[in-house]
């Protein structure tokens, strides 16, 4: 019975193996908001920079 693990250890283990890869998958979603907003920014400020009226020399 060295290698074996019983059948609530198994239980607990894979529960807190869910909580994890939830908790990640919850990041992960945060982060990805997070980049959309900063393409977002940088996308409106190229555009920004873009329509800037030029100045004849």
């Amino acid at each position: 019975m060295g290698d074996k693990i019983s059948a609530e250890d198994y239980g607990e283990m894979s529960e807190n193996l869910k909580k994890e890869r939830l908790k990640y998958q919850d990041e992960l979603r945060e982060l990805k908001a997070q980049n959309t907003d900063y393409h977002t920014w940088i996308k409106n400020g190229i555009n920004f920079i873009t329509n800037l009226p030029r100045k004849a020399y």
